[in-house]
């Protein structure tokens, strides 16, 4: 059996484990976590080349050395650039030398009780423990609700988070209605809930009069229709191609194939912003055993902001300024691009560049705590490069083939094993060529 095959089982065993072990014993799921990552370390070593568990080592030494070396520098004031040997050290992404702003690391998609139905967890709990974690942001999207917006924790402003508003729009079965696909309104301003009693044509002008940028959900979870809609609407600017943990939440919110549609648009032509959710609803031993693992940092977005504000935040996904991570310590990767060639590295994700001539772009991924990766180059024609990440922070290059007026992008996967949907650990959003 491939080692694709086997991982594939051991996750659907470990989701049909959860299922039925939450109601009797959380702690049977968090053993079944535990040997599945066993086995899939095995099944690494069995198969021969580079193993699981020596990548999984080599990611957390790297991660461990880059979060001391960040416990020991002194934090930079809100919104400064930091030089990249800096940032590099304190494990965090150095901005463009040709760009003003600054890499973040944000949580998105989080619920918090009592204004998601759904939820357990206060949202004052839920800021301490992303303070804790030492994310830069948060985006709160309560079911249908702007309420968190308006507690004493959220308007007094004292946590060192940006905060930024949002709602997670969806009809709701009580209406009698089909839920027609949750709907990620990140940036929305003002405090009314936008109306339940709608479809997804309805809603739109709601959420652009209000300032939101819109994000279609988890698109292919059960009881949601994004994928099933011919055009998806224009005023969609971003897709959630990531929620909760990659591998061992993609049989109920199926990743890998929102990752799939989402290339299938760009293939089209679309500029859609990928993002990442951990859709927290609190800890998932007690109430939520759909999303194994669920934590409001699995995974995060990391973003860069020309702003250090909530307005900043919604500015750089609205940009495609955006990569997505499987945790708030794992490796980064951002891609850049020297359309000039001039050594200036002006092009990140989510930037347009033009070509002249006919001629190669020189493209890089720049990957933080990943050696032993692999990064994965995709573009219209599908998986079109894949190398090894040699070093902690590794550049690690492209040359893309740019032909006047033929629209293409770039973008990148980082992977612990070539190949291997499973072992997704980060990704990019596009570079598009004209």
């Amino acid at each position: 059996m491939g080692l694709s095959a086997v991982a594939d089982r051991l996750l659907k065993g470990v989701a049909k484990k959860a299922t039925s072990a939450v109601a009797a014993d959380s702690k049977q799921v968090v053993q079944a976590a535990d040997k599945a990552a066993e086995g899939l370390a095995a099944s690494g070593r069995a198969a021969g080349g580079k193993l699981a568990g020596d990548s999984l080592e080599l990611s957390s030494k790297a991660v461990a050395t880059l979060a001391g070396a960040a416990r020991a520098l002194p934090d930079p004031p809100a919104g400064a650039a930091l030089d990249a040997a800096t940032a590099a050290a304190a494990g965090r992404m150095p901005a463009p030398a040709t760009r003003t702003g600054e890499w973040l690391t944000v949580a998105n998609h989080l619920h918090t009780t009592p204004y998601s139905p759904d939820a357990n967890e206060p949202e004052a709990d839920l800021i301490q423990r992303l303070e804790k974690a030492g994310v830069d942001g948060m985006i709160l999207t309560d079911h249908n609700s702007m309420g968190g917006t308006l507690t004493p924790e959220w308007q007094a402003a004292e946590s060192k988070l940006i905060m930024t508003p949002g709602m997670e729009w969806g009809a709701l079965r009580e209406t009698g209605m089909t839920v027609q696909g949750h709907a990620g309104l990140i940036g929305l301003t003002g405090t009314t809930n936008i109306p339940t009693n709608a479809t997804i044509d309805e809603m739109i002008p709601f959420a652009k009069a209000r300032n939101a940028f819109i994000v279609a959900n988890h698109p292919y979870l059960d009881g949601n229709a994004w994928a099933t809609r011919p055009v998806l609407q224009p005023e969609v600017g971003g897709v959630e191609v990531w929620n909760g943990q990659w591998a061992l939440s993609d049989p109920i919110s199926h990743n890998a194939q929102a990752l799939s549609w989402w290339d299938s648009m760009l293939k089209q032509g679309r500029h859609l912003t990928a993002v990442g959710g951990s859709d927290f609803h609190g800890d998932w031993w007690t109430k939520f055993p759909r999303l194994p693992g669920s934590s409001p940092v699995k995974p995060v977005d990391l973003l860069f902001a020309s702003e250090h504000s909530p307005e900043g935040v919604k500015q750089a996904i609205a940009d495609g300024h955006v990569s997505v991570e499987s945790s708030d310590t794992a490796a980064k990767i951002v891609l850049e691009a020297d359309p000039k060639h001039d050594g200036s590295w002006s092009a990140i994700q989510g930037d347009d560049i033009n070509v002249a001539q006919d001629g190669t772009i020189p493209m890089r991924a720049h990957v933080l705590g990943g050696k032993g990766l692999t990064v994965e180059f995709y573009g219209k024609a599908g998986q079109v490069g894949s190398y090894p990440v040699m070093t902690d922070d590794a550049y690690v290059p492209y040359s893309a083939v740019g032909v006047p007026n033929v629209k293409d992008y770039v973008r990148a996967e980082l992977k612990q094993h070539p190949g291997q949907w499973w072992s997704m650990t980060a990704l990019t959003n596009p570079i598009y060529v004209n």
